[in-house]
């Protein structure tokens, strides 16, 4: 913020002549700030406030002109520090959390509208889960048996209405497994030892690739998510 301000109000390259201008004084302790002083005549204190006072005026403004909408805590109050972050609404009205904390291992649980909630079961996810079709789906990571150092990164799909969850990968490295709008297909980043990123989707049933998206000059690919319609697939 503060190498924003000088930039807007002075030299583009004022902070390239204050930095080359200490170098030369390196042994005084006050050198950067008198440095500042002979580039853009404000010492650091000086360029703080002015920065601070500059940013208190556009916060504001932009603060007075939002509409906040009226919001509804579903959760009930824990005496205990608790997480619950990915929160995603299922086709019963009630939400799908990761819930952790100081008396809670990470795990999946179901919030309902009342505020009262259920485990769903234990997790490892590395990040966060998708769902869609009545079904969840996460990366969970896993160990060489004998080769410890080893991971993996797995696809695991749990079924709401069969209460059941099973891996649909072994010894893979997928990561940030989508499912699509109908529950049967798994849009995923695949990255392996050999550094190769590529989005694939899964067959959400058997965990056989189905398809794989051509990465010509191998750029990382993250967050793969379905449109609405399951007709296509956005991702950074």
């Amino acid at each position: 913020l503060l190498v924003t301000h000088v930039r807007r109000h002075h030299d583009a390259n004022a902070w390239a002549k204050i930095l080359g201008r200490s170098a030369w004084f390196m042994f005084y302790p006050f050198t950067f700030s008198g440095s500042a002083k002979g580039i853009i005549k404000r010492r650091v204190a000086g360029i703080y406030e002015d920065s601070l006072n500059e940013l208190n005026g556009l916060w504001k403004e932009q603060q007075d002109s939002l509409h906040i909408t009226p919001v509804e805590k579903i959760n009930r109050e824990n005496k205990k520090y608790t997480n619950y972050i990915y929160p995603q609404e299922i086709s019963d009205g009630s939400i799908i959390a990761r819930k952790s904390g100081m008396a809670d291992t990470q795990q999946l649980v179901k919030i309902f509208k009342g505020g009262s909630e259920e485990k769903i079961t234990d997790t490892f996810a590395m990040s966060a889960f998708s769902c869609a079709a009545d079904k969840i789906s996460w990366a969970e990571i896993s160990f060489d048996p004998r080769w410890t150092k080893r991971s993996y990164s797995d696809v695991v799909v749990y079924d709401l209405e069969e209460n059941e969850k099973y891996k649909i990968t072994s010894q893979g490295k997928y990561f940030t497994p989508s499912l699509s709008p109908d529950g049967k297909k798994i849009a995923a980043i695949e990255n392996t030892p050999e550094r190769k990123s590529t989005l694939v989707i899964l067959d959400a049933e058997t965990g056989k690739v189905i398809n794989r998206a051509a990465n010509l000059y191998n750029e990382t690919l993250r967050q793969p998510n379905w449109s609405e319609d399951g007709k296509a697939i956005v991702f950074t």
